[in-house]
């Protein structure tokens, strides 16, 4: 089933979710299909907040593609230093459609809004759920 297939990772920054920073990196490197594993040495993210990144394994010549977005917190120096002595639940009720805008990225696109303006406050596991 693997032979004679080369097998390559695609990786992208998804845009439009309020996250302001850059991906780089080299955008295609080789995927190990027996381990499911790439190498990605050189990923940089520049700002801090919620960011998706998706990654599209294909082989070439082109018999499989599968396509996989991650949620990455990033935070700032500062913030990974602190020691947590408090821990909060913020719990943020939108009058909006659930079935619209009840997803992770939503929720991203408010983590970032918050991020943004409370530097050394670390935000992490974001739940979005239908309220009452």
């Amino acid at each position: 089933m693997l032979q004679g297939l080369s097998w390559y990772a695609n990786v992208s920054l998804l845009t439009g979710l309020s996250y302001s920073g850059s991906l780089t990196s080299t955008v295609t490197k080789a995927f190990n299909p027996v381990s499911g594993l790439v190498t990605l040495n050189d990923l940089q993210l520049d700002t801090v907040g919620m960011a998706h990144v998706k990654f599209i394994v294909y082989s070439v010549p082109a018999h499989y593609s599968h396509e996989v977005i991650h949620e990455l917190a990033l935070y700032p120096t500062e913030a990974q230093t602190v020691t947590v002595t408090t821990t909060s639940t913020i719990n943020v009720k939108f009058d909006l459609s659930f079935a619209t805008y009840g997803t992770t990225q939503f929720g991203a696109v408010v983590m970032n809004h918050f991020q943004s303006r409370y530097r050394y406050m670390k935000m992490s596991n974001l739940q979005v759920s239908e309220g009452r």
